[in-house]
């Protein structure tokens, strides 16, 4: 735990949180390599995800970032009734989940919607990116042979806080 404090203190951030962090990460690593060798991931993943989201958001409002703004709540509200009413009957529970818990992370450090659409996009375009030329996507754009679309939206999630302003790992 020694690298946690350190992390902690490159970054400047509260042992904590960075501890957090490892942790929401660790479990969306497991999560989606579980997805990939079995179709499938343990809810615990996402029980785990979303305590570390929920923990890491109250971190920094305790410490003075005001973060769940009204806007904020409303975009996270959104985001989480789209996901887990609607689009988790069409890619699945897990990935509904595993995107609600992102939105949260995302939450933590200020910003919801932009990122939350851009790993959405990420993760479409890596889809694509690996399928076409395995010819698994038909004309009408759907898969011949399903796959774990898990890994796909953690790599995005990845690239997302890589790239967007004020996002950090």
């Amino acid at each position: 735990m020694h690298w946690v404090f350190g992390a902690s203190w490159v970054f400047g951030v509260s042992p904590a949180f960075a501890g957090l962090v490892l942790c929401f990460h660790l479990s969306l690593l497991g999560a989606a390599v579980m997805d990939l060798r079995t179709r499938s991931a343990y809810d615990l993943y996402w029980w785990i995800c979303l305590g570390t989201g929920l923990g890491m958001l109250l971190i920094q409002s305790s410490c003075g970032a005001l973060l769940l703004t009204p806007g904020t709540l409303a975009e996270l509200i959104l985001i989480f009734g789209v996901q887990e009413l609607l689009m988790a009957r069409t890619y699945g529970r897990a990935d509904s989940h595993c995107l609600c818990c992102c939105a949260l992370y995302d939450a933590s450090f200020g910003r919801v919607l932009e990122p939350h659409l851009l790993q959405l996009l990420l993760a479409l375009g890596l889809l694509l990116l690996v399928q076409i030329p395995r010819r698994n996507i038909t004309r009408t754009g759907r898969l011949l042979e399903p796959v774990a679309f898990l890994p796909y939206l953690t790599a995005a999630f990845w690239m997302s806080c890589l790239s967007l302003p004020g996002m950090q790992w």
